[in-house]
């Protein structure tokens, strides 16, 4: 089967969980005999073309003002005309049919479409081609993508996101299937009305498992603590800082690995920089830290869609301690691959790091649960459940939808 996988970025171009994700799913596929072709954007003026470990990508130049992912943010008007035209971008239709009359897919799979805009969606409709969509954050309903603002997570599509949501949700009766990597994240957009018409499926992000990753075990002292991820208010850093600083056990540990706006940092730092049990890592190869950690805390505070870096902890038979927020309930199975604690109570997340601390030989248990429910997040799984709804999309099967 020959597959067009779309998606704003890719290897080498990382900015998060997601291209790894869909890098995993393109080469998965390639293994598997299939014939998946990539199209992605580029921050330069020339499209480029090459080979990823067997897989053929075609970058183009971004079809809108600028490149969506500077380093510097431009002016406001500018990038209110940025979000305004990425809501439906007419420049988008007719570059991605050539692609698609180049390619000759048989099912055009997308993925993150800021910079495309969803009218990606009418070039595969205008070519016949059934569409898959895999919910991988909040782009369609807000222009920031994350429906969070002024440290909070916002209830429904705010007032001034409505413009830009309105297209996208019109534009989601395109789509045959579409596919969250979370119920949450799912059932969020279904909630608001999109996809009037799709099948729908969950199919939770892959990791590929280490090779060769030694087996982890607590520190003989003590108990070491670690997070992963962007150092930005929304992971809720500072709510694991201040938990952690109230710990009185002399031999726990908290190492932090990841870097985010030096405003934020710095404060952080400044604030909790002084305790000496407290390790700021910058940003490092995860396995520096998940080889090295008794238990990883993923204090989030807006609506993780997944939280891939749960998986990836449970690859090294590492416990996860997560807040109630998005997809991460559906992955952190209480008290057999880790703990849950509701971060609007952080007297929940103090008692469950204190009772660790007094007690870390309580984790011993859990690290072969763990690295057991990891198989569940398999890539030859993920690959197989895709080919799957591939086959229903391109045959017109209903299915039966996922809750």
């Amino acid at each position: 089967m020959r597959i067009l996988v779309v998606n704003t970025l890719y290897p080498p171009r990382i900015l998060g969980g997601a291209e790894r994700s869909v890098a995993l799913l393109a080469e998965g596929l390639h293994r598997a005999g299939h014939e998946p072709w990539v199209l992605t954007l580029t921050e330069g003026p020339r499209e480029e073309r090459g080979e990823v470990h067997g897989v053929p990508v075609i970058r183009i130049p971004t079809p809108n003002l600028y490149f969506p992912y500077l380093p510097s943010p431009p002016a406001a008007p500018r990038r209110l005309l940025w979000h305004l035209l990425d809501s439906w971008n007419p420049r988008v239709p007719g570059r991605v049919r050539a692609i698609l009359r180049e390619a000759r897919p048989e099912v055009v799979h997308t993925n993150l479409l800021v910079g495309f805009s969803v009218a990606v969606w009418q070039a595969a409709r205008a070519e016949g081609l059934p569409i898959v969509h895999t919910l991988r954050d909040y782009y369609l309903l807000c222009p920031r993508s994350t429906m969070f603002k002024n440290n909070r997570n916002c209830p429904s599509i705010c007032p001034t996101c409505r413009p830009f949501a309105l297209p996208r949700r019109r534009a989601s009766a395109l789509v045959d299937t579409v596919v969250g990597i979370s119920r949450f994240i799912l059932q969020r957009h279904l909630r608001f009305g999109y996809f009037p018409r799709a099948r729908t499926r969950v199919i939770p992000n892959a990791v590929a498992r280490p090779q060769g990753a030694p087996p982890v075990s607590a520190d003989p002292e003590g108990l070491r603590i670690g997070f992963l991820g962007r150092l930005v208010p929304a992971k809720g850093l500072h709510l694991l800082l201040e938990t952690f600083h109230r710990l009185p056990h002399r031999h726990a540990e908290l190492w932090i690995a990841g870097k985010g706006p030096a405003d934020y940092e710095a404060s952080l730092k400044k604030r909790y920089g002084h305790d000496p049990r407290i390790r700021w890592l910058g940003f490092v190869p995860v396995e520096r830290v998940l080889s090295r950690v008794s238990v990883l805390v993923v204090p989030s505070l807006w609506h993780e869609p997944l939280g891939r870096v749960v998986i990836e902890a449970y690859t090294w038979g590492v416990p996860v301690v997560a807040s109630r927020r998005g997809g991460l309930p559906e992955i952190v199975q209480e008290g057999r691959t880790g703990f849950l604690f509701d971060p609007d109570e952080p007297e929940g997340l103090h008692r469950i790091l204190r009772q660790l601390a007094d007690h870390p030989e309580q984790l011993a248990p859990l690290r072969e649960q763990v690295r057991a429910y990891a198989r569940e997040f398999s890539v030859d799984r993920m690959v197989h459940r895709y080919l799957e709804v591939y086959r229903e999309a391109l045959q017109g099967t209903p299915g039966e939808n996922e809750p």
